[in-house]
Order: structure tokens, then C-alpha cells, then sequence
């Protein structure tokens, strides 16, 4: 993820704390617009004012975590999870308010769904911005479907308290199929329930879908870098090919030039032996010259000696790149694709080769 995207998340989560603290506030004391009696009384028996307390509670540990991951740059498992169950109940509540007991209620009232005193942030508005915030900004770590039971642990949490108090008539139906004493009221509350894992279960699915396309568009990133490293190695290749070559034509032109100088020497000694002596030693200085330049190979050694290592660092998952026998990284990126283009551009003007080690410990040369 981006920072930008924990900015995101962090402004959501400050305003879903804002909008909550307003709403739960005034339901529970009604200090704004008018709140009636049997409200204040049944405060904690309605599932939407649980399912959003929750919220809030979720929304103030992601603040914390977001402040935190845009230091390290990653955020907490546990705080995600949170959040996640909070989603979940919440949004059961938009679903519940706008599906089921709004068309149901005789007459329509809007109120019910859009009242700024309380049910517009409770029933709609927050249930919205936390499924927003955890779908798209919030999207790591990876989550397993087996997680999904932790968004139905609240309904169902929720279920096995109220609907023993109801029979007994301690309280009353909050919501009017909890009695049990008529028959339909136990498939309402199955469904309820299978709904509630469902829906869960589609959050799970939705939220890891940008991780694992960010996993594609990393791997398809180096599938160029490794072309290009692959020429760069062939380029390498050629001089040193070329270098190999070389020593060969000078001995060869040289034993050409030694073949004359005996019949020279056998004519006039005394004449020859002087320019002979002169022409002789520049040949034996180009022979000194040009040999150490093949035999000592600075280059390829050098080359070999750099040896960059592209991986992602354990404590704030960013990718570096580093020497093989350096201790500090050179340069840390976002993105496996980054580290690569750089060492790429390192070996290109510095000399040397890559090594990639990929998430689960294996390494490949490029």
C-alpha cells in the first residue's frame, strides 16, 4: 500500500469517529432535535446502536494504526480484523434499515434512514464509510476466508444474548421477530445469520482482490527488467571475447617479422645490427605492453565483486538494494519493480550482476 491510501483511510476513520460520537451521543442523552424516552431506555437492546459503538471502537484503533503504518509502513493485522468486524455488523444494520424495515414500516418514513439527529449517520451514512475505507484503502494484510466467521461473531454474539431475554420478557422485541412463540420468526433469524456469513464472506473477497493484482502487476514489471539485464550481460560478454582474441595477432605478426631478421643478419651483420636492434626492441616493449592488458582482467573481477541483492526488508516491507557484502541498503523502494529498474541502472554504469530473492526465501540471478 501507499501512503497515500493510509492518509485516506485515517480522514475516513476521523470522520466516522466525529459522526458517531454525535449520533450515539444525542440518541442515548438527546440533546439535539428531540429524543423520545423509549430510545434513551432501549439504547443497548437495538443492534444498530452495538453494531456502531463497535465501530467507533474499530475506527479509533485504525486512526492508531494508520499514524502508525505511515512511519513503517504497514499496518497492524489486528487492528484490519477490527475493523473488519466492525464493517460487517454495521452494514448488516444499512442492509436491515433500508431492505427490510423501511418498506415495512406502515407509513413510509424516511426519517427512519435519513433523520440528521441520529438514524442518517447510524443507519446509513457510517455503515457506508467504514465499508469504503476497509474495501479500499485498508487492503492489507491478506485475509483468509476462515476469517469470515469473525463477521458474523457479532449477530450471532448479538442473538444469543437478546433472544433468551425476550423469551424470558425481561425486555421487549426490540425488533419484532425475536419471539419465537410464532413460527416464522425462526427462519428470519436463520437467514439473518446465513445473510450476516454471506455478506462477510463477499467483504473478505472484495478486499483482497487489489492485493493479489498488485502481485500480477509486479510480476509482469520484470519480466522487461530481465530482458534487459539478460542484454547487458551479453554486451558484458563481447568485450571480453574480443580481449581473448587479441594476444593471438600480435605473436602472429611478430613471428612473421622474426623470420627475415636471420637472412639479414647472415648478409651484413655489422650494418644490419644496429637499425636491427632498434626495430627489435619496440616490437619486444609492444609485446610487454599488450599482455598485462589481457592477463590481469580488472574488469570481469570488478564486475564479479558487485554483486546487488534485491529484497524486502522484515521490518517495514519496503524493498532494498544492497551490496552482497554491504551492511547498509543502498536504496529503499515501494515496489519490487523500482529495486529492480535501479540495480538494473547500477549495473549498467557501475558493472556487476542481480540477485532477486522473492517472498518465500528463494534467490534468482538476473
Amino acid at each position: 500500500m501507499k501512503k497515500r491510501d493510509y492518509v485516506i483511510s485515517l480522514v475516513l476513520n476521523l470522520l466516522i469517529l466525529g459522526m458517531e460520537g454525535f449520533a450515539l451521543s444525542n440518541t442515548l442523552i438527546g440533546y439535539a432535535g428531540g429524543i423520545e424516552k423509549e430510545i434513551l431506555v432501549n439504547f443497548f437492546d437495538h443492534f444498530t446502536n452495538l453494531s456502531n459503538i463497535l465501530l467507533t471502537l474499530a475506527a479509533l484503533v485504525m486512526v492508531i494504526a494508520d499514524l502508525v503504518a505511515l512511519k513503517k509502513g504497514k499496518l497492524a493485522k489486528g487492528a484490519v480484523l477490527l475493523k473488519y468486524a466492525a464493517t460487517i455488523s454495521v452494514f448488516v444494520t444499512f442492509l436491515i434499515a433500508w431492505a427490510v424495515l423501511l418498506p415495512t414500516s406502515n407509513p413510509i418514513k424516511f426519517d427512519f434512514v435519513i433523520g440528521w439527529t441520529g438514524f442518517l449517520w447510524l443507519h446509513t451514512i457510517c455503515p457506508v464509510l467504514a465499508a469504503l475505507s476497509f474495501l479500499a484503502f485498508e487492503r492489507e494484510p491478506k485475509l483468509k476466508w476462515t476469517w469470515s466467521f469473525l463477521g458474523l461473531s457479532s449477530v450471532v454474539l448479538y442473538c444469543a444474548v437478546i433472544i433468551p431475554l425476550v423469551l424470558a420478557k425481561v425486555i421487549d422485541d426490540p425488533y419484532g421477530f425475536f419471539d419465537f412463540n410464532r413460527g416464522m420468526n425462526y427462519f428470519i433469524v436463520a437467514a439473518a445469520i446465513i445473510g450476516t456469513f454471506l455478506l462477510a464472506y463477499l467483504f473478505l473477497v472484495v478486499h483482497n482482490i487489489p492485493f493479489r493484482k498488485g502481485i500480477k502487476e509486479e510480476a509482469k514489471a520484470e519480466e522487461p527488467t530481465e530482458v534487459s539485464a539478460k542484454a547487458s550481460e551479453e554486451k558484458a560478454e563481447e568485450p571480453e571475447e574480443k580481449s581473448e582474441a587479441k594476444p593471438e595477432e600480435p605473436h602472429q605478426e611478430s613471428a612473421k617479422e622474426e623470420a627475415p631478421e636471420k637472412p639479414v643478419e647472415k648478409q651484413a651483420e655489422k650494418e644490419t645490427a644496429k637499425p636491427q636492434s632498434k626495430k627489435a626492441t619496440p616490437k619486444k616493449e609492444v609485446k610487454k605492453d599488450a599482455a598485462p592488458k589481457v592477463e590481469a582482467k580488472p574488469a570481469p573481477n570488478d564486475a564479479d565483486a558487485r554483486i546487488y541483492h534485491v529484497a524486502k526488508r522484515d521490518k517495514d516491507g519496503k524493498w532494498q538494494v544492497k551490496l552482497a557484502k554491504g551492511d547498509v541498503a543502498i536504496k529503499l523502494f515501494d515496489t519490487q519493480a523500482e529495486a529492480i529498474d535501479y540495480a538494473n541502472g547500477l549495473v549498467k554504469t557501475q558493472g556487476g550482476s542481480i540477485r532477486v530473492h522473492s517472498l518465500k526465501g528463494k534467490m534468482r540471478k538476473k
